[in-house]
């Protein structure tokens, strides 16, 4: 198994936790299960995350170690800030049109269902606790209940079509895994038979 086999499954437990996540998103998924998959990618992430700068820098020479291991954090850091925007770029831009779609159906004049998806998209959706919390009383008046739905709805597939994009890019984190295990047990291999 080694450090690369524990590094291999843990990106394979965030590949399954986050495609669980991405199929069982809707509007009307229990917080239970968000909370479960989200512990299972914590659990993956460290698995992966623990042992994967010692895999790195294990053929590294000790006089170039600092160097690389600061290399090695500098591209996590920048990895993961773009990560969390190109998710954040993924779910805004879905937004734009998954908000709209479900609004449409609800009947609501055109301006008013434009307003409701500008605010829900620039909320990050606190534009749909505010409308359920006032209910009827809200300025949609009966409206109110029906556009809150179609708003939840709206959120929660752009919300699956961003955690999509992000399982591609976790895909190829995986398939650097899969390839550097394979190299650590050629190596391995060829250690043995000297």
């Amino acid at each position: 198994f080694g450090d690369t086999g524990t590094v291999l499954i843990g990106f394979g437990v965030q590949v399954v936790a986050m495609l669980a996540l991405a199929f069982w998103i809707s509007d009307h998924t229990p917080i239970w299960q968000l909370g479960v998959s989200l512990a299972i990618y914590g659990l993956g992430l460290g698995l992966a995350s623990a042992l994967l700068t010692g895999t790195i820098l294990e053929d590294t020479p000790v006089d170039a170690s600092g160097q690389a291991s600061a290399t090695q954090s500098t591209l996590r850091q920048i990895g993961s800030a773009l990560g969390t925007a190109i998710a954040g770029v993924a779910l805004a831009m879905t937004l734009n049109s998954t908000l709209p779609a479900a609004l449409e159906k609800t009947g609501l004049p055109d301006a008013t269902a434009e307003q409701l998806a500008d605010s829900t998209r620039e909320s990050a959706g606190e534009t749909i606790t505010v409308l359920r919390g006032e209910g009827s009383s809200s300025q949609l008046g009966d409206d109110t209940s029906a556009a809150v739905d179609a708003l939840e709805h709206g959120f929660a597939d752009a919300s699956r079509a961003s955690m999509f994009i992000s399982l591609g890019f976790l895909l190829l984190g995986f398939a650097a895994a899969v390839w550097l295990h394979l190299v650590a047990r050629r190596r391995d291999a060829v250690i043995v038979n000297e």
